[in-house]
């Protein structure tokens, strides 16, 4: 739960701060709160998933899926069925996350390696062009 607290003070400010940069001021409201549903979803989501596989693996050892029978004095079985969901959890979670981050430096890989775009030119122009005369008009004498 530190460790958890920690990433998410370093992280959430610089890259709500990137996000809110890159978009007109009017439209920070939006923004800030499609950031906050993101991440408020992914949380939700995150926390049903262990969830459901810890209640699984109680239920597959014979208890019931329910995590309301936790207690230190519960059968030292239905604790070891508990830590063995929650070891299955936390490894099932880190590999979805490894793949995740191995697609994204994938992409970002061949995004890189990639020709850079013109910017929006259909002719690109060549370097045995001459530019065109300045003809803004000077200070009036």
């Amino acid at each position: 739960l530190l460790l958890m607290s920690l990433g998410m003070s370093l992280f959430s400010a610089s890259n709500s701060a990137s996000m809110l940069n890159t978009v007109d001021p009017a439209a920070h409201g939006v923004t800030a709160g499609l950031v906050n549903l993101c991440r408020n979803s992914g949380n939700v989501i995150g926390i049903a998933f262990g969830t459901v596989i810890v209640t699984l693996t109680m239920a597959r050892a014979g208890f019931p899926a329910s995590l309301s029978a936790l207690d230190p004095a519960a059968d030292p079985r239905l604790l070891a069925a508990f830590a063995r969901g929650v070891d299955i959890a936390a490894l099932a979670l880190t590999a979805i996350v490894s793949v995740v981050l191995a697609i994204l430096v994938v992409w970002a890989w061949r995004a890189r390696a990639r020709p850079p775009r013109s910017a929006g030119l259909a002719i690109p122009p060549s370097s045995s062009e001459t530019p065109l005369p300045d003809r803004t008009p000077g200070p009036s004498a």
